[in-house]
């Protein structure tokens, strides 16, 4: 079975063209939002990802001939985007520590707390198109693989304060 995954893996790799891009706004910049953020966040990350159209069209291609090997295809991509995801946060991160700031969770719209409605707030503020990355009137981005994120980026010393029980 290790060749068949391998080869998957390759197929994905190829198919594949990760894009990013991400900007850091004031909380006062984001008043539609400020009710979902944690009280010390002194400003706002909203982030968008993607690894493109090619790897659903191969998906979609694979699928008609070996639906086996779609799925695990399909399942590859969305460990890669997972991944990709975490790997933008990681990056984020690092903007904020030289301003006192610290990144907090990364959150998604429609998930958890965070109403799906929330998307509309990411793509007005971020080129998206730049990307490739599109919103729907159902609030679903395309390509299918992609990911919105909200990161607050909190105050450190607040957050010293909250943390030492102060």
């Amino acid at each position: 079975w290790e060749p068949f995954y391998q080869r998957l893996l390759a197929e994905a790799d190829q198919h594949c063209a990760p894009a990013y891009l991400y900007d850091v706004f004031s909380v006062a910049e984001l008043p539609e939002i400020v009710r979902w953020l944690p009280k010390d966040a002194a400003a706002v990350a909203l982030a968008l990802c993607t690894l493109g159209d090619q790897i659903e069209v191969r998906i979609g291609d694979v699928a008609q001939h070996d639906l086996v090997s779609a799925v695990i295809l399909d399942e590859i991509a969305l460990a890669l985007i997972t991944a990709f995801t975490r790997q933008i946060h990681a990056s984020i991160g690092n903007y904020p520590c030289a301003r006192g700031l610290k990144a907090g969770p990364a959150y998604r719209p429609g998930v958890g707390r965070w109403p799906l409605e929330t998307q509309r707030t990411v793509f007005a503020r971020l080129p998206a198109r730049d990307i490739g990355v599109t919103l729907n009137e159902q609030l679903w981005m395309t390509p299918a693989k992609s990911t919105s994120l909200i990161i607050p980026l909190l105050d450190r010393n607040q957050s010293r304060r909250i943390g030492s029980g102060q």
